[in-house]
């Protein structure tokens, strides 16, 4: 996997030109590569569509909206008019997400082209779960050097059609120089403010899209000169994000497969899902935690270098400090895969237990055998701690059925020595996680 800088940005645009010559029709017949609006590309190729309507749809749709907007003022003399949607109101938001790999190099190699497909469909959940249905068309550009999707954004629940008002830079620059003012401050104060506002959240979209997209493709959040990196120094942060996604799929095909062996217990591939919520939310919350550690390591990494630089003679402190943060590092790992196997070792033997249950009669199906009863109390609250009662249900109710009809045709005698056999079977069964000596787990 190759990695590079995030790139994602987001603009509005007005039926009206801006000073650079943009508008909704250019840039909605840019999109869809009119003829007039592609003269920047050697050779247009038809968009595709990743979702939602074409370019040219979404001109019609713009254009509804549009007609049917407009805002009620009451003029001077008394009456009330209603007042259509000015053309310098900007109407139409779009975003910008460019994938770092050239064109070519996607066209060619497999494992990029699975990336890069990867990439787009996160950012496209990312963007749907940002705006849900305000997202009307997402089209992917792959004739010019770098693959890059158009996603556009219609404000149609507002009557004043207030695209600004989409973004959420925007809106923070709005509630602070709105503050501002109350407060008394003066209007060039109060602009001040609402333009640091404004960078300030425009910083944190581009966080939450690294967190959400960046870190699962490899990608970096920011590019070398922005940092002022060397070249090592670049690889190495390019290096970190790929291993920082290798981990991150390795750790999904761990859940995979556990997903696929209980589905041959009867439990379907989206209950087990549900099932492991509660773990890959946390394997989530490690990885978030892993990256600022290892951003801090970085950074002292970085302090180390310039201290060499300064010092040369100071080369047995260098390795004295490396080894330190590396064995702090492999401390790190190793308490991470600890968690982690320990949480799945809990709900595998809470399930034993209640499967065992089932033959000591501490577990039985409920009224209209649609639930669990469980008289432990020990094992009710391992169950309801663990959240697995809505997962394991099915597959305990048909346990206990077949046991039932088995039992029904055994002697008293036969019944407790079959279930004190299958008891210790189950009670035998010791939990393994074999973990490799370089990343990551597997059960």
């Amino acid at each position: 996997m190759m990695s590079g800088p995030q790139f994602v940005r987001f603009q509005t645009f007005s039926r009206k030109p801006n000073p650079c010559g943009q508008s909704v029709e250019q840039v909605l017949a840019e999109a869809g590569r009119d003829t007039m609006f592609s003269g920047h590309v050697e050779s247009p190729k038809e968009p595709r569509i990743v979702c939602g309507m074409t370019p040219e749809g979404v001109r019609r749709r713009h254009d509804e909206m549009v007609r049917a907007g407009g805002s009620d003022v009451r003029l001077k003399d008394g009456r009330k008019v209603r007042r259509a949607v000015r053309k310098d109101r900007h109407t139409l938001m779009t975003c910008v997400a460019s994938y770092p790999l050239l064109t070519k190099q996607i066209a060619w190699d497999e494992d990029a082209k699975r990336a890069y497909d990867d990439w787009v469909r996160r950012t496209v959940d990312w963007l749907i779960d940002i705006y849900g249905d305000q997202l009307v068309s997402v089209v992917e550009h792959t004739d010019e050097p770098h693959p890059h999707l158009h996603a556009f954004i219609l404000p149609h629940h507002d009557p004043a059609c207030a695209a600004r008002d989409l973004n959420p830079a925007w809106r923070a620059k709005m509630e602070v120089e709105a503050a501002a003012r109350e407060d008394g401050k003066a209007a060039r104060e109060a602009v001040k403010l609402g333009n640091s506002a404004y960078r300030a959240r425009a910083r944190e979209v581009q966080d939450e899209y690294h967190e959400k997209v960046g870190t699962f493709c490899g990608l970096t959040r920011i590019g070398p000169a922005r940092e002022r990196l060397s070249r090592q120094q670049w690889q190495a942060r390019k290096a970190e994000a790929r291993r920082t996604a290798r981990l991150q799929a390795q750790l999904d095909h761990r859940i995979a497969g556990l997903i696929d062996a209980e589905a041959d217990q009867n439990r379907s591939h989206e209950e087990m899902e549900k099932t492991l919520t509660g773990l890959v939310d946390q394997v989530e919350a490690e990885l978030t935690a892993a990256e600022t550690k290892l951003s801090e390591a970085a950074e002292r990494e970085r302090e180390v270098e310039a201290r060499l630089a300064r010092a040369k003679t100071a080369d047995a402190d260098l390795r004295t400090e490396k080894e330190a943060l590396a064995r702090e590092r492999r401390a790190f790992e190793a308490d991470r895969t600890r968690q982690v196997t320990e949480a799945v070792q809990a709900s595998i033997r809470t399930a034993i237990r209640v499967l065992s249950g089932v033959l000591d009669g501490s577990v039985r199906p409920g009224r209209g055998k649609t639930d669990l009863e469980i008289t432990d109390n020990a094992l009710a609250q391992d169950v309801a701690r663990l959240g697995l009662r809505k997962a394991i249900t099915p597959m305990v109710l048909a346990f206990s059925d077949v046991w039932e009809r088995l039992s029904n045709r055994l002697t008293n005698r036969e019944r407790a020595h079959e279930a004190e056999t299958a008891g210790r079977a189950l009670s035998s069964g010791d939990v393994q996680i074999d973990h490799p000596k370089q990343r990551g787990f597997k059960p």
